[in-house]
């Protein structure tokens, strides 16, 4: 009577399914900080994370790019520095043979070397702060509703009213002393490029970043060390600057002693140094030298070295034009300086 009953009571999930029938598999899902995760795949993507949609709409190719985008990253990274590496390297070069012919792009360099370029990005990122301020502010009120009768405030008033409120929330949503500093910062690197575009002003500035390259070396020589030997313990403190004070007043004058020959000297010393340790990072990252080598001064002797060869063979042969292949190389160097020329003929 009762063997005709069939049995009511669920089956498991882990019983082994008919013979015949495809097997399903329950993915397990992740579940962190509370909220329901997208499930584990064989390869571990996807652990502790939600897909993305890309994932959802293509999830082969979505698969693959999650889990190489990683070392896509590091390769793009490593690819970055090596470009940078050979262009200092190459570029360094083409300066010690060729670089007295863009006098204004040294120039121009050096200037936002010795700070111009810091002092403009710390000027735009104050002045950036200050308009996204006034963005949002802008944003905020335009979305209000004093009167909630469903229409924006702003789209109840006349231009005049629209004008006097807007520069009404310019000004009390934005510092004015901040905003002070990232114009004036600006322009004050401006008129420091302008100057120094001047044929006497090129030469300062060109000495004081060789004198600049020439003080890295002094202070590195025990003569730092000698000097503080003969003063006393209260007054040692000055000796490194004593150093730089002395280093740079010598390599200045020297610089106007050349008779206009500072932007010969200045792109020779600055090519060979750029040549000699982009090649000493190089010679570095492919384990070609000890990290011993790159705390000596191999790199800076043949930079050096290298410098004098450039200033020897760019006054003795007194180079007025670039081969072909430097000149392809040399190409924003060319343009910059023919923009830097007609800039500063124009003002």
């Amino acid at each position: 009577m009762y063997a005709s009953v069939e049995s009511t009571e669920e089956t498991p999930l882990t019983d082994a399914p008919e013979s015949g029938a495809q097997e399903t598999k329950q993915e397990p899902l992740d579940v962190e900080g509370g909220h329901m995760m997208g499930p584990r795949d064989e390869a571990g993507v996807g652990q502790g994370r939600r897909k993305g949609p890309f994932e959802v709409m293509f999830p082969k190719l979505g698969k693959k790019l999650c889990e190489k985008w990683p070392r896509v990253v590091v390769s793009t990274l490593n690819l970055a520095r090596s470009f940078n590496q050979w262009a200092r390297v190459v570029w360094g070069l083409c300066l010690v043979l060729y670089g007295s012919l863009y006098p204004l792009t040294m120039t121009t360099y050096e200037v936002m070397a010795q700070g111009g370029l810091s002092t403009t990005y710390k000027a735009a990122c104050a002045l950036k702060a200050q308009l996204t301020a006034a963005w949002k502010a802008d944003e905020e009120d335009n979305a209000r509703d004093a009167d909630g009768d469903g229409t924006a405030d702003v789209e109840e008033l006349s231009c005049g009213e629209l004008a006097a409120r807007k520069t009404h929330l310019a000004l009390s949503s934005t510092d004015p002393d901040s905003l002070d500093e990232g114009v004036s910062g600006i322009y004050s690197t401006f008129f420091s490029v302008l100057g120094a575009l001047k044929p006497d002003a090129q030469t300062l500035v060109l000495g004081n970043g060789m004198a600049i390259q020439v003080e890295k070396l002094v202070q590195a020589s025990p003569l730092p060390g000698q000097l503080k030997k003969c003063m006393s313990a209260d007054v040692q403190k000055w000796a490194p600057h004593f150093v730089t004070y002395l280093t740079r007043i010598l390599v200045i004058v020297s610089t106007f002693l050349l008779n206009g020959r500072a932007i010969v000297a200045y792109p020779a010393v600055r090519g060979g140094l750029w040549f000699s340790r982009g090649l000493m990072d190089i010679l570095l990252d492919r384990d070609l030298v000890s990290r011993a080598a790159k705390d000596s001064f191999c790199d800076e002797i043949a930079g050096w070295t290298l410098a004098g060869f450039g200033f020897w063979f760019q006054v003795h042969f007194r180079v007025a034009t670039v081969p072909p292949v430097f000149d392809i190389l040399l190409s924003p160097f060319a343009w910059t300086e023919n923009f830097l020329a007609w800039f500063a003929a124009a003002v």
